[in-house]
């Protein structure tokens, strides 16, 4: 009988004189793709994909993603032979993404860094990470450019740069998905590297006293907390963009000269201040935030300070 398709899913029998399991038209010879499957039921034998380079290979259960080449425009799934045993298994959730390759290019357009494989990428879902390393490119300006064909993609013109000192570095993470982000399936936080700085400390508190017959004053309870003004220099519309669902998720953390915290955003909007012209395309941004464990308080009800 050979391949029996189910719902959702597709098992072969163990049947030798059949053939793959092929969908057409699926990829472009000599880009790069992933390629998910889920795997199950295995008793014997192997699965082949033969579309990719390497023609990976599957002998065990499991949910596999492949990186490579395409050498075939078919999605070709090939059953084979462990020793003598043909491949008796069930197959569903295949699904192919092309990887573009991206280019770093200068403020003249000329070819920085050419991406020519596939290290440092990660895939899951509609969703693809790139880990750069910016260590070999002086300092300057530069955009990243992807092609994924026919359409060119080039982000914003941006700034690499070693002089870090008045740098706040700005990141961020989510216990759940959240605002088109996988977050638990994330190796690394979104971040931002902008010139600002963490000042104009106040300290709200929250406090009761008690003055008795003859007079004097006691402090029944008392709670502060550390407020600072989160001050950020001009930015473009979109790093605001970026910055105001930033401040808004479970974690948010300012990285300060040799410092980390972790602080909450106390504002219920987000305003940049844009010239009062309202020619210039930078606006800067003030934010009050407070630490998010801070334990200062004092209580005499409990009999002890703490």
């Amino acid at each position: 009988m050979g391949w029996s398709i189910q719902v959702g899913k597709a098992c072969f029998d163990g049947d030798s004189t059949v053939s793959s399991l092929t969908e057409i038209d699926v990829f472009t010879v000599g880009e790069y793709y992933a390629v998910e499957i889920t795997v199950s039921d295995i008793t014997q034998g192997k699965l082949i994909i033969d579309s990719l380079a390497g023609k990976p290979e599957i002998t065990a259960n499991g949910t596999y993603t492949f990186y490579a080449k395409a050498i075939q425009t078919s999605l070709q799934l090939r059953p084979a032979l462990v020793g003598l045993n043909m491949f008796i298994g069930c197959i569903e959730n295949v699904q192919a993404y092309e990887i573009p390759l991206y280019q770093i290019i200068d403020s003249v357009g000329n070819i920085a860094f050419q991406q020519v494989d596939l290290t440092g990428i990660t895939q899951f879902g509609d969703h693809i990470q790139y880990i750069i390393d910016w260590t070999e490119l002086a300092a300057g300006s530069y955009k990243i450019k992807f092609t994924d064909s026919p359409i060119d993609y080039e982000s914003n013109c941006f700034c690499l740069t070693t002089d870090t000192c008045k740098n706040l570095v700005l990141s961020w993470e989510n216990e759940s998905n959240a605002y088109g982000f996988y977050y638990p399936e994330l190796s690394f936080r979104p971040m931002l590297r902008l010139i600002g700085r963490l000042w104009k400390p106040s300290y709200p508190k929250d406090k009761n006293t008690f003055l008795d017959s003859k007079g004097t004053a006691y402090i029944i309870s008392s709670k502060t907390r550390k407020k600072e003004t989160l001050s950020i220099e001009g930015i473009p519309q979109y790093l605001h963009d970026a910055l105001s669902v930033g401040v808004e998720h479970d974690h948010f953390y300012v990285e300060y000269g040799n410092s980390i915290g972790e602080f909450v955003n106390e504002e219920d909007d987000y305003v940049p201040n844009w010239s009062k012209q309202n020619t210039s395309s930078l606006a800067t941004i003030e934010l009050e935030v407070f630490k998010k464990s801070q334990n200062l308080k004092n209580s005499r009800c409990a009999g002890t300070l703490e």
